[in-house]
């Protein structure tokens, strides 16, 4: 009702036809506004050039807040071309380049980014927000390419090499991994899930400077690692659908990847 804030504008057509005395269902996905404040949301059905007919919906207040301080980088993949993912977190802008032209295809949310497996990547330039020492939280959604069951190969959601990474295991099993560069060596914690990684889930891990965790679709997977020290300050660039430095290429997508 409110449509000079939500995506939708002005009209959602129907799906089916439904007769005087009949009953449907509809199920429509909409994207809240970008702009933080509270939203009023409501509906009410329309026969188009017609008349209005049937009640308002009661009036419910969306509150959409502010992305957080904390967070130091966030790349959601809407633009509709171009070699750049913008970074559209608070501060300074840390934006991605498209590397061999990743596909733009429809995401988790909005838009998203296919991966061919063999050359395609994004990287972003070194700097100091988005190599934390003391805690760091990473965060992507990800998915396979359908033709593959268990990942083509490993390490390649988030990797700056050396101070962290998350991504899979290796190529012949679903395992996720998160990996810290401190004192000198990689500590590692791992998870075998049993979920179906051709569907979109998302994949999350922790440090706070005393344990290492990690999590799929918001619930914590696995046991804590106990862990303590830095994370090594890498002056090196991250990449996203590639291993850094190696020859390792992700086959399937990310959306909304964060710092």
């Amino acid at each position: 009702h409110d449509n000079t804030n939500w995506t939708v504008i002005n009209r959602v057509f129907t799906n089916a036809n439904v007769a005087p005395g009949q009953q449907h269902t509809y199920t429509y996905n909409v994207t809240a506004p970008a702009t933080p404040g509270t939203t009023a949301f409501q509906w009410r059905m329309v026969h188009e050039g017609v008349m209005w007919f049937g009640d308002f919906t009661p009036n419910i207040d969306v509150t959409v807040n502010a992305l957080p301080a904390s967070l130091k980088a966030l790349w959601r993949f809407e633009e509709a071309s171009g070699t750049i993912a913008n970074d559209t977190a608070p501060g300074t802008a840390q934006n991605a380049s498209l590397l061999n032209a990743p596909t733009r295809i429809v995401g988790r949310s909005g838009n998203a980014l296919q991966f061919n497996g063999t050359n395609q990547y994004l990287q972003v330039a070194s700097a100091v927000d988005i190599n934390p020492t003391a805690a760091i939280t990473l965060a992507v959604w990800a998915k396979s390419d359908p033709t593959r069951t268990v990942w083509n190969t490993s390490q390649t959601f988030l990797s700056k090499r050396n101070a962290y990474i998350l991504g899979p295991v290796n190529s012949t099993t679903k395992s996720v991994q998160f990996q810290l560069y401190i004192a000198g060596a990689w500590k590692t914690l791992s998870f075998t899930p049993t979920i179906d990684i051709t569907q979109w889930h998302h994949y999350a891990a922790t440090y706070d400077g005393a344990n290492m965790k990690l999590f799929i679709d918001g619930a914590q997977v696995g046991a804590n690692k106990a862990q303590t020290g830095a994370i090594n300050a890498d002056t090196g660039v991250l990449t996203l659908g590639r291993d850094d430095g190696q020859a390792r290429y992700l086959k399937g997508m990310l959306d909304e990847a964060r710092i």
